[in-house]
This record gives C-alpha cells, structure tokens and sequence, in this order.
C-alpha cells in the first residue's frame, strides 16, 4: 500500500515538473523544477538499478542544470506568456498525459518494463518533446531535450543497466548543457561564434 502512494507521488510530480517547466517564464524556477526532475530519474531508477549507476545520473544532472545556471543570466529567457499561452500549454501537457496514461497498458505489451518506468518516461520524453517543439528560446529548447533525453533514461533503466551507456549518457547531458548554454548565451549577446 505504501509502495503504490510512492509510485504514485512520484507520477504525480512527473507530471507537475515539466509541466511547469514548459509554462514558466523564470529561468530560475525552471532550473529547480529540472533538478526535481532529476531528483524524480533518480528515485525511479534506483528501483532497479544499483545506487552508484543512479548516482551518476542524478549527480551529471544537477551538474547541468548547475552549468545552465551559472552560464546564462536570469533574464535570458525574454518572453512573457501571456494567459492564453499558459492554458493552451497546460492543456497541450495535460493532453499528453492523458495520451500516454491510455496507451500505457498497449505500450506494456512491447516494453516488459513495470508500470510507473512506462508513465514516467514517457511523461518526461513526450513534455521534453514538446517543451522543445513550442519553445523559441535557446535555454528552453535546452531544457527541453534534457528532459525528453530523462525520459529515455528512465524506460531504458528498466530494460538494460549498463555502466558503459550510463557514463555515455551523463557525457551527453553534460555536453548539451556546455555547448547549449554557450550558444544560448552567444544568441543573447549578440555575438558570433
């Protein structure tokens, strides 16, 4: 009975985290919200994976959002959403979930992965995915593949624990991060590579 009120506190906040990271125009508060987010990968894998291999991903996480923040300013995120913005993207993200929540039980049938590994990651690939598609501003978009590349991590957690793929994976989020923000800070300044 506990077990299932955690798993589906961790769903919930899967849905709330990057649901805000996609309406949010603070750059701070998204920072947060994507590591919760990588709090919640870790939690997840952790089920089933050892804790070093976990750890890498939650720490090689942080360190991203750690070098997002310290490379660009706070206001480089420029627009503010306006009321309608904020509902059609709400409705945009509540739509997927509700997508992926019906689909859950066909996609159980090809992937032998339990439930929550099913909505979590899909959760986070398919806000990731359209956090990316509906953001026009460099460190969104950035913040957006990083949580549709955590939404692979956690499906592909339950299917294969690969030390090699675990490092190659933190390698990745760390250089989306670098080169991202440099380029991100590069279209804010003005300046060109």
């Amino acid at each position: 009975m506990l077990i299932n009120v955690f798993v589906y506190l961790l769903i919930a906040i899967a849905i709330i985290v990057p649901s805000y990271v996609l309406i949010s125009s603070n750059l701070r508060l998204s920072l947060a919200s994507l590591a919760v987010q990588y709090l919640v990968v870790f939690v997840t894998i952790i089920q089933v994976w050892p804790l070093p291999l976990s750890a890498v991903l939650l720490v090689s996480g942080w360190m991203a959002v750690a070098v997002i923040g310290s490379m660009n300013s706070p206001d480089s995120i420029s627009q503010e959403r306006g009321r309608s913005e904020i509902i059609f993207r709400l409705f945009s993200s509540l739509l997927i979930c509700t997508f992926i929540f019906t689909l859950s039980p066909q996609i159980k049938l090809w992937l032998p992965i339990p439930d929550s590994f099913i909505l979590i990651g899909l959760i986070f690939f398919c806000i990731g995915l359209l956090q990316t598609g509906m953001s026009s501003e460099p460190i969104k978009i950035i913040i957006g593949l990083l949580t549709l590349l955590s939404g692979f991590e956690v499906v592909y957690a339950a299917l294969e624990g690969s030390a090699l793929v675990t490092g190659f994976l933190a390698a990745i989020h760390l250089s989306i991060a670098t080169i991202g923000s440099i380029l991100a800070a590069q279209a804010t300044s003005g300046e060109m590579l």
